[in-house]
């Protein structure tokens, strides 16, 4: 679920409970509440985990099921390119805790992770080649919640070293 987005959830009463009053509530009503504690309809409020537990009164029978409500995805606002590596640049995410960056020189072999504790909206991604074109896409996570990938932008590094150096014997 997205926040602001309403859904229904669905419990499977036992013979025992069927014309029971089921109860519903959430773990982190800051994540996901429950609209009315006999209804089963929920809203996403806040991206994290919520455990959603429907009760039966009389039978005391119990289900429950985890919601994950997303983060917004990152966006990379920059990759510039250097010698060996690739400093990339995204908006910050509210309440992320970390970033993780993927990278490919195939966008259409899958991206592996590159780097999976970043803390800053910032990172360097070393040790590449001049020359290859690479591929970079970044991902959060908010209360336990990981976003989907940002849109793929991609980079090529560049020696900063200088060429076609000449010298002159002189007197």
């Amino acid at each position: 679920l997205n926040p602001g987005d309403s859904t229904g959830v669905n419990y499977t009463a036992t013979p025992e409970d069927y014309n029971d009053t089921i109860v519903w509530t959430s773990s982190d009503p800051d994540v996901v509440k429950v609209l009315s504690e006999n209804s089963n309809r929920v809203q996403a409020v806040a991206p994290g985990i919520a455990v959603i537990t429907a009760k039966s009164v009389l039978g005391g029978a119990t289900a429950s099921m985890e919601i994950y409500v997303m983060p917004e995805k990152p966006v990379i606002t920059s990759a510039k390119p250097g010698d060996g590596q690739v400093t990339l640049t995204w908006n910050a995410v509210d309440n992320a805790i970390r970033y993780h960056i993927y990278m490919t020189t195939d966008p259409t072999d899958g991206y592996y992770l590159n780097a999976d504790n970043v803390k800053t909206n910032t990172h360097t991604v070393t040790g590449l080649t001049n020359g290859t074109t690479y591929y970079f896409a970044v991902r959060c996570c908010v209360n336990g919640a990981y976003s989907v990938n940002s849109a793929a932008v991609s980079a090529t590094p560049v020696s900063t070293k200088p060429t076609n150096i000449k010298a002159t014997a002189g007197d």
